[in-house]
């Protein structure tokens, strides 16, 4: 009983020290994470994917009307002050557990009252951003949400196949024309004209 509860609160403590050097960066790293893989499973409510309701091509193959498209934005809005608040608040917690996490002397209370705070923010920044996905899930009816849910899978396919945004003019993948590219005498001849 006594070991288990050793490699516990080791395992913790370590996972802990690890969070805590991470340092201000933690929070934008969870966040590019998330984003990522979001988009990587093609889920168009996750974090990151942006208003698509404002894309001319996704509104008009669910064919939006300006009511839907309006109430998304308002939903949108409302939502996002919220979780500007609650990031700011995750932060706060997290800002205040790197200086108990960095003292020579651990006080365990208090890095586990601490520890208690920044689930608690997450947990309610979570559960803010999952009520903002139903409220913008509820405006579209359930052909429009099949729909969506297929385009942001196939941009999820394609990112994973190489993607279309990725190719280059001339039809090949890798560095074209700019930064990156071959120039001068060691430049490839440009591929042959099919006509």
């Amino acid at each position: 009983m006594k070991r288990t509860l050793a490699a516990i609160l080791a395992t913790l403590l370590f996972s802990v020290l690890g969070f805590a050097q991470a340092g201000a960066r933690a929070p934008m790293a969870r966040k590019i994470v998330k984003q990522r893989a979001g988009m990587m499973a093609g889920n168009p409510l996750a974090p990151g994917m942006g208003a698509w309701w404002k894309n001319s091509a996704v509104a008009k193959a669910l064919n939006l009307t300006d009511d839907q498209q309006q109430q998304l934005e308002k939903n949108f809005m409302d939502y996002r002050l919220k979780l500007v608040d609650l990031r700011a608040d995750l932060e706060r917690q997290e800002i205040l557990l790197q200086p108990l996490m960095d003292a020579n002397q651990l006080d365990e209370a208090a890095i586990s009252k601490q520890l208690d705070a920044v689930i608690a923010a997450r947990g309610r920044l979570e559960k803010t951003n999952g009520m903002m996905n139903v409220s913008l899930r509820k405006v579209l009816t359930p052909e429009q949400w099949q729909k969506l849910k297929a385009h942001f899978q196939q941009m999820a396919r394609r990112r994973m196949m190489g993607g279309e945004r990725f190719r280059r003019p001339d039809g090949r993948r890798g560095p074209g024309v700019g930064r990156g590219a071959p120039q001068g005498q060691n430049a490839p001849a440009p591929p042959p004209q099919q006509q």
